[in-house]
């Protein structure tokens, strides 16, 4: 059983320590590693965390980008899968289940994430077809663009894929890929509700029209 967390230090320089002690480095970040494998975190030092919890099991590999957003309620269920988050990411509420050897979940650069979110990359327990005895629900891998906002109650499931600059609307199930950006989408199963848009943090109030 063995756990590698690497912090990036502002000075480029890396800093390598265990699950154990990194509150001495990062706050509001837990980790923590039950099984065999080795498992590797890779965060930055200056990211901010509040209240999250990693579990990295049988060869685990989490990557997170630099932000200069907080990261609120983030847990990850990662046994043998891989989690890659960019650059400028930032969420109230989320939680990533890969828990499926060679499961993975892709977040691009700028992502904003509401609370109450669930992305899975694979089922967990297995559905058989009775006449062949072969599984049918294997994992697929999400992938989620730069600059994708997800509203609140969002569910993603696996083998989704959301291109650049989509909105993703609250309480939405999205079941399906899209293949063009700059569109909102919502509803269970999710759909196209208006393309030609983009989305920024800031509020609505700074605009005059």
């Amino acid at each position: 059983m063995s756990c590698t967390i690497k912090i990036i230090q502002e000075c480029g320089g890396v800093i390598e320590t265990n699950p154990n002690e990194i509150s001495q480095f990062i706050s509001g970040l837990k980790v923590v590693s039950n099984f065999v494998g080795v498992n590797t975190l890779i965060v930055h030092e200056t990211t901010l965390f509040h209240a999250c919890v990693f579990n990295v099991n049988d060869g685990s590999v989490i990557k997170i980008g630099k932000t200069k957003y907080r990261i609120h309620n983030l847990i990850i269920h990662a046994n043998g899968g891989t989690v890659e988050i960019g650059n400028d990411f930032s969420c109230w509420g989320v939680n990533l289940r890969l828990q499926e050897k060679g499961s993975m979940i892709t977040i691009g650069n700028d992502c904003m994430f509401s609370n109450d979110i669930v992305i899975y990359a694979s089922d967990i327990h297995a559905i058989i077809d009775i006449e062949t005895g072969k599984v049918i629900n294997r994992g697929r891998p999400v992938i989620i663009d730069n600059h994708v906002w997800l509203g609140r109650h969002v569910s993603i499931l696996k083998g989704v894929k959301l291109p650049e600059n989509t909105v993703v609307g609250m309480g939405s199930v999205v079941t399906g890929s899209f293949s063009h950006g700059n569109i909102s989408i919502g509803g269970n199963p999710a759909h196209i509700l208006k393309s030609n848009i983009s989305w920024t943090r800031k509020h609505v109030d700074s605009y005059n029209e």
